[in-house]
C-alpha cells in the first residue's frame, strides 16, 4: 500500500468554500507533501493538473459524473460536497489524490479493512458528543482520476441507495439521486460521515457556529451559480 504523508487543515474547508473567489495557493501552505507525493501525482500515467478556480472545479466534476444516470441537481450536490470538503478541490486530499470528498480509510489507530489502495495520512479533527474537539490522523483514500473517485464515491462502499456502507449512507444515496440536499446531508450525518453538528451550535471556545447543514446549503447555492457561469446547467 502506498502511503503519502500529509498535513490536513480541516478548518480551511469551510473558509475556502465560503470564499471561493479568493485564490488559495496550492502545495506546502495547505498540505505538506511527503516523498510519496510525486509517485501519486503520476498515478494513471499522467500528472495531475492543478485546478485553476472554482469554475474549473465545477467543470471537472461535472465531466466526471457524465453518463451515470444522475439528474443535474444530484451532480450539483456532488460538486458542492467536494467544494465544501476540499475547498473547491484546493486542499490536500484533492490535490494529491483526486479525493474531493475526504473519503476516509479509517484512522491510523483504526484503519478500514475494505481499502487496500493508496492512502494519504493527514491530521484532522472530530467532534465528540460533548462538543469537544479531538485530534486524529486520518487515512484518506487516493484515486487515479476524478472519474475513478466519483465511481468509488457512488459505489456500494459509500453513498449508494441500495447497498451503501450503512443505513445513513443509503439514505444519503437515495436523497442524492432525488436531488434532496437536506436529506443527503442528514443521511451523511446519521451514517457517521462527519461529526460536526448539523444545526448551529456553540463550540468549546464559546463561539456560535453555523453547523454543517447551513454551510453545505450555502456552498450548494454557490456551486449552482458557478455551474451556470460554466455553462453546464
Amino acid at each position: 500500500m502506498q502511503i503519502i504523508r500529509g498535513h490536513g487543515m480541516p478548518g480551511r474547508r469551510a473558509q475556502l468554500a465560503a470564499a471561493p473567489t479568493v485564490p488559495a495557493p496550492l502545495g506546502v501552505p495547505l498540505w505538506v507533501w511527503g516523498l510519496g507525493g510525486a509517485a501519486l501525482l503520476f498515478l494513471g500515467g499522467k500528472a495531475m493538473a492543478a485546478i485553476k478556480d472554482p469554475i474549473d472545479f465545477v467543470k471537472r466534476i461535472w465531466a466526471a459524473t457524465e453518463g451515470l444516470g444522475l439528474v443535474a441537481r444530484a451532480r450539483l450536490i456532488i460538486i458542492a460536497h467536494g467544494a465544501y470538503e476540499t475547498g473547491w478541490g484546493r486542499l490536500g486530499t484533492a490535490v494529491q489524490g483526486y479525493n474531493y470528498w475526504n473519503l476516509s480509510a479509517g484512522t491510523v489507530g483504526a484503519p478500514s479493512k475494505d481499502w487496500t489502495g493508496p492512502v494519504i495520512l493527514g491530521a484532522d479533527k472530530e467532534y465528540t458528543k460533548e462538543g469537544k474537539v479531538v485530534n486524529i490522523t486520518q487515512r484518506w483514500r487516493a484515486f487515479a482520476s476524478p472519474r475513478e473517485a466519483v465511481l468509488h464515491y457512488l459505489s456500494p462502499q459509500w453513498i449508494n441507495p441500495t447497498n451503501g456502507w450503512n443505513a445513513g449512507y443509503r439514505t444519503a444515496g437515495t436523497a442524492l439521486r432525488a436531488g434532496d440536499a437536506v436529506g443527503f446531508v442528514q443521511g451523511l450525518r446519521a451514517g457517521g460521515y462527519f461529526t460536526l453538528p448539523l444545526e448551529p451550535f456553540v463550540d468549546a471556545a464559546g463561539k456560535q457556529q453555523p453547523g454543517y447543514q447551513a454551510q453545505f446549503l450555502a456552498t450548494l447555492a454557490t456551486a449552482e451559480k458557478f455551474a451556470k457561469q460554466a455553462g453546464v446547467v
